[in-house]
């Protein structure tokens, strides 16, 4: 790593996590289509998958391929800025996942679950399932959550 005070050049950064750069792009790009589209606002706070819901789940027939993939590197970047992590490549899944530790999340995957209606799911009971499995974890190793180091819930 660089030196205290120091900052790593790009390309030693994107090295360190791959994805991010264009990760970052097609989730703006998804927050400027759902704007101008379907006039949602939408922002990078964990709030935004019941807004993420609602967009795809009420209009699933504007959604093409590459619409889904925009809304899923969202979720992507919503769950990256919140609980941190990095994106891979899963050579055994062939798709884009999020890993956060030892917990992996395919938010691309599960975009195509939502506008497709292939599990019944939304975007928030994944959210609630991925924060408290990242919860119970992190209190597991007494590295973070309520009731870690002494912390009351």
């Amino acid at each position: 790593m660089a030196a205290p005070g120091k900052r790593l050049p790009a390309f030693a950064k994107k090295a360190l996590n791959p994805y991010v750069d264009e990760a970052t792009a097609l989730a703006s790009e998804f927050l400027r289509e759902a704007k101008a589209r379907f006039d949602a606002e939408l922002t990078y706070d964990l709030d935004a998958v019941r807004t993420l819901d609602r967009v795809c789940r009420y209009n699933r027939a504007a959604f093409d391929d590459g619409l889904i993939l925009k809304a899923g590197f969202f979720l992507g970047e919503v769950l990256r800025r919140a609980y941190g992590g990095k994106y891979q490549w899963d050579a055994r899944l062939k798709a884009l996942s999020l890993r956060v530790g030892d917990l992996v999340a395919f938010p691309v995957e599960k975009a195509r679950k939502v506008v497709g209606e292939r599990d019944g799911g939304t975007f928030e009971e994944y959210l609630m399932v991925f924060a408290k499995k990242l919860a119970d974890r992190r209190r597991a190793r007494g590295d973070g959550g309520p009731g870690a180091k002494g912390e009351k819930p």
